[in-house]
Order: structure tokens, then C-alpha cells, then sequence
């Protein structure tokens, strides 16, 4: 097998725009590489899992809370894949509807396999990536039009391996998250979800879309994606789709941490007086009329402002997840490289992006089986080209440096493209321009707030920053 350090590669560009490494399969050895819906239903044909069930189309955005669920075994959701067609047990049309296995740990699904090893199956180490790193890994097997919400994931960066069929990426910089209006509602650990739908995008709504820098590309069998940090992210399945990906640490990770706990102390504290503020009213309005109005002004349950992925916590939990990050972040201020303890290791099987917990009593991480001592040593960012890198046509999309890939492998920074390419070769937002063109409506001068556009604010990446910036400011003098 031929070497190909990405690791390394990475390590040494420091590349801050999204990359593919076409044709990365044929270096592999790795076993997943030619993992296909046979090999899982003779592997793990009686694992019962939990699949997302979503509209082809639909008028608005499709959270996972507001999706359907069904448990089942591989067997019968690769058979439900394959019926392509609404005669199946669970009456789901797929000529309308897409199913999705998603945010599954590898780990977890082969749990009871036989002789089985995440870190054999899935080799990161063949791409210079050493110790634990990448046990962590997920696996997404879903039907054509399945997708995720445009959204960002805060924590480190992610490498995408294509297994089988063909997912297409719609990719944001950082800097268009103005435009695509961030929001913590529905809270979930380690994403910031987009209020704008990605298949319908309103521009009455979300007016600035359109000053956004689209980066699009449709990863095909055997490609891998790097996905740098705080890149947004839209991800449609093009066909029966298999991928698998690993998220890595960076140097920001220790303070991420303690705006995670902060987002979701401020919307779990909200959602709790939500209740008791709609349990108070309830109260003191009794009705004894069927016809009473009151419940009409009760501000809605909040259930919804927490992604079903997220394990139920009180908020004294939640502080003191805040107090043990703000605690582990000062110590790593200190000590530039504190010890990590490799006591009590629990990891989260049921969302793949939650790698940071900590325990009560220890001021130290429990040990994140992905180290986070990789860039530490990273070089200065330059805007030199690596030596013997040629320039292939077209320059702006294609960068294949030799001899750091081997022969075959094409590894391609995605580049922008333009509202009208994203039209007409991608077929997407084809009725972007019509509403550009259509008459603006008068918005209202004014419109009645509810307690969760309150919260939305209250909970905005920007606004938690500064409130993070003054809580590190408490407590001892170091």
C-alpha cells in the first residue's frame, strides 16, 4: 500500500479552505473501504438501530425533532432501502420520503462482532494519525435525499470518507455566518444550526442569503473530504449513500468547551422558566369554559429547543459542567500541557461530536480518546506554495502537489461557486433569482417577540462570546 501522510499534510498547510482527496481509496487498505448494504445486513443483519424518516420536499426545514423515528434491524432498513418503493412494513414511500441511519458510532454498531476493532476497520494510523485517534469514527447510511441541516460543528475538524454511492457537500466559510442566520435552537452539542433551508432558501426571511460564498461539490465512491473548522455545512445523500468520518481536536477546543456548557446552561435555565412561567399563568386563569382562551397566550413548551441526540440534564449539572470547562481551560492556560486523566472514561455513544465530558471532582478532562496535542506544533501559516507542486487546469480548483500524493490521488481545494453555477450545475436554489426579482414586501414596523426569539438572541454565538469573556474573568486570580 502506498504512504500518504495526511496528518502531515495538513499539519504542515494549515489549509483553511475545504479539500478532497480524490481517488484516496485506491491507497487504502482499509476495510471499510469496500463496506457495501450486503456486508452489513450478513454482518449485523439482527443490530436494532434508530432511522430518521424525512419528506423528499418539504415547505420548511426539517430538524431532527420535527422528523419521524422508527427502530429496526439492518436487516429490515436495507431491505426498506432496496424495496425503492412505498410496499414495505412500515408504509414509507420512498418515492416521497428518505430514511437515515445517522450519527452512529462505528464502535457501537459492530458492538458483539466478533474480533472486531474500529482502529483495524477503519485505519486512520495509514494516514499518519496515531494512539486512539479517530476511534470516535461514525457511520451515515441513508436513502436517496437524506440530509442534514445546514450547521457548523464547533469542535475540531472533520474528514469524510465516501464508502459507497454519492453525497454532495454545499460548504460556507466562516465568515458568511452573518448570512446564514446562526442560531443554538434546536441546542446541541457541538453544532450551530442555520436558520436558513438549504432546499427552499427564503429571501423575504433571511434577505442577505445571497452574499454568501457557496463552496459545492459531490463526493463520489472512494473520496475523502476535509472539512476545516467552522465551515457550515449542508449534506445531501444524491443516492443510496455509506460514509464514514472521524472528527480531530484543535487548539480551540479548550475554550469551545466552555461556550458549549454556556449555550446550553442559558437554554436549559430559558426552557425551565418557559414552564414555570406557562405552569404559573395556567394557574392563575383557571377556566371552568371549555371556550377559555388563556392557554392561546402561553408561550409554546420548549421541548423542541433540544435535539433528540441530547442526553437529559438538570441545570446543576449543566453549571457544574461549566465550572469544571472554565476550570480545565484556566489550568491549560497555565501549564500549556496539563496531564489528562485516564480515569473514568465514558464515552457518548449516542452522538459521535460530544468527545469533551468531564466528572465531578476532577479538574481534569476525562481522557478524549482523540488526543488534542495535534497542533501545538503546527508551523506558521504561509502563503507559499509547497515545493514541487504543479498547477493543473483549472488553476483555481485543481492543487496537486508531488510527491506528498501518491500516483493517482488528486487532492483539490473546492472552490466557490457562483449563485448561478450552483443553479445550473447543480440544480440547486432554481428559484433564487426569481424572488430577487420579485417586488420586496413591506415588512411590519414591528413585530411581537416571543420568549424564544428572546432566547435565540440571548443564546447567539457572538452574544456568548463576550458572556464567555467575562466569566473567565471571575473567580481566583491566576
Amino acid at each position: 500500500m502506498a504512504s500518504f501522510n495526511v496528518k502531515k499534510y495538513l499539519l504542515e498547510q494549515k489549509l483553511d479552505l475545504p479539500v478532497i482527496f480524490r481517488n484516496i481509496k485506491q491507497v487504502l487498505g482499509w476495510k471499510v473501504s469496500s463496506l457495501d448494504l450486503n456486508d452489513l445486513e450478513r454482518m449485523l443483519g439482527e443490530k436494532r438501530i434508530k432511522v430518521r424518516v424525512g419528506q423528499k420536499q418539504s415547505e420548511n426545514i426539517q430538524w431532527e425533532g420535527d422528523c419521524r423515528y422508527i427502530k429496526t434491524t439492518i436487516s429490515d432498513f436495507i431491505q426498506l432501502i432496496n424495496s425503492n418503493n412505498d410496499q414495505n412494513s412500515f408504509n414509507i414511500d420512498l418515492n416521497n420520503e428518505w430514511v437515515y441511519a445517522d450519527y452512529i458510532y462505528v464502535q457501537d454498531l459492530f458492538n458483539g462482532v466478533q474480533d472486531f476493532d474500529v482502529l483495524d476497520f477503519i485505519q486512520w494510523k495509514d494516514l499518519g494519525f496515531s494512539g486512539n485517534e479517530g476511534t470516535d469514527s461514525a457511520i451515515w447510511i441513508g436513502s436517496q435525499g437524506a440530509h442534514t441541516v445546514c450547521h457548523y460543528d464547533t469542535y475540531g475538524y472533520n474528514l469524510v470518507l465516501q464508502v459507497q454511492g454519492r453525497k454532495r457537500w454545499t460548504l460556507f466559510p466562516p465568515s458568511d455566518s452573518q448570512h446564514l442566520y446562526p442560531t443554538r435552537i434546536p441546542y446541541e452539542e457541538s453544532s450551530v444550526f442555520s436558520k436558513v433551508d438549504l432546499q427552499h432558501p427564503g429571501l423575504e426571511e433571511h434577505e442577505s442569503f445571497t452574499s454568501c460564498h457557496p463552496h459545492v461539490i459531490t463526493l463520489e465512491p472512494g473520496d475523502m473530504l476535509l472539512v476545516p473548522q467552522h465551515w457550515w455545512h449542508y449534506v445531501e445523500n444524491l443516492g443510496t449513500s455509506i460514509s464514514v468520518n472521524a472528527w480531530f481536536p484543535s487548539d480551540e477546543d479548550d475554550l469551545t468547551r466552555v461556550k458549549e456548557a454556556a449555550s446550553k446552561l442559558i437554554i436549559k435555565s430559558a426552557s425551565h422558566s418557559s414552564y414555570h412561567f406557562s405552569s404559573s399563568h395556567s394557574s392563575s386563569h383557571s377556566c371552568s369554559s371549555s371556550n377559555c382562551s388563556h392557554s392561546s397566550s402561553h408561550p409554546p413548551t420548549p421541548s423542541s429547543w433540544f435535539n433528540p441526540t441530547e442526553t437529559p440534564s438538570s441545570i446543576q449539572e449543566d453549571l457544574e459542567i461549566l465550572q469544571l470547562a472554565v476550570e480545565h481551560y484556566k489550568t491549560k492556560q497555565r501549564t500549556h500541557k496539563p496531564k489528562i486523566s485516564k480515569k473514568n472514561v465514558n464515552k457518548n455513544l449516542e452522538n459521535p461530536k460530544k468527545h469533551y465530558k468531564f466528572e465531578s471532582g476532577d479538574q481534569n478532562t476525562q481522557e478524549n480518546p482523540v488526543k488534542n496535542d495535534y497542533f501545538e506544533s503546527v508551523a506558521p501559516k504561509t502563503s507559499e506554495k509547497p515545493e514541487n507542486c504543479i498547477n493543473l487546469e483549472p488553476a483555481a480548483h485543481y492543487n496537486v502537489c508531488e510527491p506528498t500524493a501518491p500516483e493517482g490521488v488528486e487532492i483539490i481545494s473546492v472552490k466557490e461557486s457562483t449563485f448561478e453555477e450552483c443553479v445550473e450545475k447543480f440544480g440547486i436554489w432554481e428559484n433564487i433569482f426569481d424572488q430577487e426579482k420579485s417586488p420586496k414586501k413591506l415588512k411590519r414596523s414591528f413585530e411581537k417577540l416571543s420568549f424564544q426569539d428572546f432566547v435565540e438572541c440571548l443564546s447567539k454565538p457572538t452574544v456568548v462570546d463576550a458572556l464567555v469573556g467575562e466569566l473567565l474573568k471571575r473567580g481566583p486570580k491566576d
